[in-house]
C-alpha cells in the first residue's frame, strides 16, 4: 500500500464530504499513500470529460469513487470512452451497485466494499430471493433487501407494543433499537438512531458478479489483475 497513489472523486453532500475528511484521508496519509488530488461531483453534473482528462494524464494508480447515482455512471461512461476501464484500478462502494446492472457492466477487478449478503447468502436470503422471484419474476435488488429487514424488524417492534397496549412510537423505537436480529442482510444491528448496520465485506467483480476478495476465489474466475 506504501508509495501508492490514489485519486478520489466523491459526491459533493455533507455526509460523504464528512466521511472523506474525517476517516478515509487521514488513513490515507498515515499508510503513505500519495492523494494525486481529490475533486467533488456536483450533484446533477453530467460531463465529466475533464476530470476524467486530469485522471488520464496523473500517474494515479487507482480512483476511489464515493457516491451514487447518475454522477457515477457519467464518470464511468467518460473513462469508457477514454479506454480506462479495464486499465485504471476502480474502487468504490455500495454506490457503484445503485446503477441498474452496475455487476454486469463493470470491469472484471473493479473492487466494492458492499453489504456481506451481495456475496454470501444466509438461508433467510436464499428463502427471500426464491419467492420475490416467484411472485415478481425478476430478482430483488440490495434495496429490497434493506427495506424486507426494516420492515420485519419495525413489525416486531410494532407487535411488542400492541401487546403492552401502548403501540406509540416511542414504545416501538424503544424496543428496537440497540438491538441485534438475524436477518436476511445477515447479523443486523439497529442503533441508538434507528439506522440499520449490516456486515460488510470487500468483494471483487469477477463474471459478472460479486467474489469474495481471495485468492483463490480470483484464481477461478479467471481475473487477470488485482490491486494489492
Amino acid at each position: 500500500m506504501a508509495d501508492k497513489k490514489i485519486i478520489v472523486l466523491y459526491l459533493d453532500q455533507q455526509e460523504i464530504t464528512h466521511q472523506l475528511t474525517t476517516y478515509i484521508m487521514p488513513e490515507f496519509r498515515q499508510n503513505k499513500i500519495k492523494i494525486i488530488f481529490y475533486e467533488p461531483l456536483m450533484p446533477g453534473e453530467n460531463n465529466f470529460r475533464g476530470t476524467v482528462d486530469r485522471v488520464k494524464n496523473s500517474e494515479a494508480d487507482s480512483i476511489l469513487l464515493l457516491g451514487f447515482g447518475d454522477e457515477l455512471r457519467s464518470i464511468l461512461e467518460e473513462m469508457g470512452r477514454q479506454k480506462l476501464i479495464g486499465k485504471t484500478e476502480i474502487v468504490g462502494g455500495i454506490g457503484l451497485l445503485s446503477l441498474n446492472g452496475s455487476v454486469t457492466i463493470l470491469s472484471d477487478g473493479v473492487i466494492v466494499a458492499v453489504p456481506q449478503y451481495l456475496i454470501d447468502k444466509n438461508e433467510k436470503a436464499k428463502a427471500f430471493e426464491e419467492k420475490f422471484h416467484k411472485t415478481y419474476n425478476y430478482t430483488p435488488n440490495i434495496h429490497a433487501a434493506f427495506a424486507y429487514d426494516a420492515v420485519q424488524i419495525l413489525a416486531e417492534g410494532l407487535a411488542y407494543g400492541l401487546s403492552k397496549g401502548q403501540g406509540s412510537a416511542e414504545t416501538v423505537s424503544f424496543h428496537v433499537t440497540n438491538r441485534t436480529y438475524q436477518g436476511i442482510m445477515g447479523e443486523v444491528h439497529v442503533d441508538n438512531m434507528g439506522a440499520l448496520v449490516v456486515p460488510m465485506e470487500v468483494g471483487v467483480i469477477g463474471k459478472g458478479k460479486i467474489l469474495p476478495l481471495t485468492v483463490r476465489e480470483i484464481k477461478a474466475s479467471g481475473i487477470k489483475s488485482i490491486p494489492y
